[in-house]
């Protein structure tokens, strides 16, 4: 709900009405529910699954410039920092390479782009002490994410990421107001999201 508040592209979802149940739409489906082609970026790197936490979040970048069609690139790369800037404020550990992946009609046609947000979750609030799944600029710290995700803005090519940053804070707090029943029932996630993003909102709120 924050990834989509704060304006990436995420599948449909639904949560069922006792909250047990989370139903995500196929992405890998065009509007006629043809089947699109989709690689995660282990695949694409030539990586077995075990190997999704090697590599790093600028790796991603550069398999995006090398495989996504020339007018898909640049948004492709803002969405692709917009994700890990939200991993980084939500306290999200798990955003490893099988986690990101590109979609396309054709391979023939080089049209790929980078799919949809997917699996986006809080890590710290069983792992208190989590680190992100990549290297961000030669880091893991999710605290000295900070100053990594502006140095990463620029291998990104995205010119104002201090905007992104403080509407993906103001996304998280609306989202967090309006989902008062979710944060009853779920009162430890909700405090460890909110640990998460505090060194954020004094840096850029």
């Amino acid at each position: 709900s924050v990834a989509h508040e704060s304006g990436i592209p995420v599948p449909e979802f639904h949560l069922s009405s006792n909250a047990k149940l989370f139903v995500m739409r196929r992405f890998d489906r065009d509007e006629h529910l043809e089947p699109l082609g989709f690689e995660d970026m282990a695949a694409l790197m030539g990586l077995a699954a075990e190997q999704k936490y090697s590599k790093s979040y600028s790796a991603i970048a550069k398999a995006i410039r090398l495989f996504c069609a020339p007018e898909h690139v640049r948004s492709s790369l803002a969405q692709l920092f917009a994700t890990v800037s939200l991993s980084c404020i939500l306290g999200n550990g798990d955003a490893h390479l099988k986690n990101f992946g590109l979609l396309y009609a054709d391979p023939a046609q080089r049209d790929a782009r980078l799919a949809p947000a997917y699996d986006i979750v809080n890590t710290t609030a069983y792992l208190p002490e989590d680190v992100l799944a990549l290297e961000l600029m030669g880091n893991k710290s999710l605290f000295a994410s900070r100053q990594g995700l502006l140095d990463f803005a620029e291998v990104c090519d995205v010119e104002r990421p201090a905007e992104v940053i403080r509407a993906q804070l103001e996304a998280l707090e609306r989202i967090l107001l309006r989902a008062t029943d979710l944060c009853e029932q779920a009162p430890q996630i909700v405090a460890a999201i909110q640990r998460s993003a505090a060194p954020f909102m004094q840096t850029f709120g």
